[in-house]
Parts: C-alpha cells; structure tokens; sequence
C-alpha cells in the first residue's frame, strides 16, 4: 500500500500534516469529537480523547514496522475506539442503544459500531459458557496463545486443547445462528464466522 500522506507528514513531523488532522478528523459531523460525544462522554473527556488518538498515532506511525491496512481515517477511528471503550468501560458498558447511528454518515465509524455490536453479543453468549470452554476460547482468540500452550496451563495432554476448541466454537456458534443479530454479523466479516 502506497504510504499515506497522513503517515508520512507525521514522520516527518509537518506541521501542515498536524493540522489537516485538526482540520479533518477533531470536529464535524463524524469528526472524534462528536463520536466521543455520542458514546456518552463530556466535552472536555472528547478533547482528551482526541488529543490522545493523536498522541497513540503519533507513536505508532514512529515504529520501523508500523504499516497501514486500512484507511488513515479507520486506523484514527479504530483507536478511538478502544480509548473509548476503556473510559467507557470503568462506568459501564458503551450504551449503544443511546447512539443514533440514523446521525453518523461516515461508513468506516459505522462499521465499527455494527462489530462493536457484534463483539457485544459474543460477549454475552461467551459468559453463558462453560468457565473451561470460555477460557479456552480466550485464551486462544483473545490472547493469541498457541494450542500447546493452552493444553499446558489446563494441565491436559497434547491435542485436548485443539479438540476443545473445535468443539465449543461449534457450540458457541450452534447456538448465535438462533440469534437474528448473527447473520449481520456474519455479513460484516465472513472470514471470522467460517465454520
């Protein structure tokens, strides 16, 4: 992917490059600002928001390593995001059912909702698991553990974990295709429901 402008003028610390990012991405119909505001959050928590999607950005695109796959606006999205979800997540849960997503116009800002509506109903059916099963998912999905791994800190044999996981995942999904909300979800990202 040819580099971004955006990444290249934060490399190179241009001053224009910084407020273009002003300019396009901290106010405005589907600016962070405003997306902040819409997940429940106060004024002055949006700017902070926002100053440290900058700040996290400014880091990442610093790395040797760091590569854009998507987007410059869902990669800034995408971080806000999650600083938004860990405010949001001392006080509760994001309340979703708050957002009038009929006022955001912008598709990359709706297609994080729609997974983030997605993960939450994961989420529910996983803490209607079996603790083992649960864990085992976690473990292997969340925190990227290798199979070998996962059989060593359950204390079983090579292989039970692999066994396990193949086995609750389909459990797991057996029972999120009764849900309406599956198939939408399904849709958003087909590679992740392909069993």
């Amino acid at each position: 992917m040819k580099e971004n402008k955006y990444v290249r003028g934060l490399r190179k610390h241009e001053s224009a490059i910084i407020h273009q990012l002003y300019q396009n991405f901290e106010s405005g119909r589907d600016g962070i600002l405003s997306l902040a505001r819409k997940w429940g959050t106060s004024e002055e928590e949006a700017k902070d928001i926002f100053q440290e999607v900058l700040s996290i950005a400014y880091r990442k695109v610093k790395s040797p390593t760091f590569e854009l796959r998507a987007k410059f606006s869902s990669f800034l999205y995408g971080i806000a995001f999650n600083i938004i979800r860990k405010k949001m997540g001392k006080r509760s849960e994001l309340p979703l059912e708050n957002l009038d997503i009929g006022e955001i116009h912008d598709p990359e800002v709706l297609l994080l909702i729609q997974k983030r509506e997605c993960e939450q109903m994961v989420q529910s059916y996983l803490q209607n698991m079996e603790v083992t099963d649960r864990q085992i998912l976690s473990w292997y999905y969340l925190e990227k553990c290798k199979l070998g791994e996962i059989d060593t800190r359950l204390g079983k044999s090579a292989g039970y974990a692999q066994l396990r996981k193949f086995r609750c995942l389909h459990k797991l999904i057996g029972k999120m295709k009764l849900d309406s909300r599956f198939q939408e979800c399904r849709e958003l990202d087909k590679r992740a429901w392909s069993i």
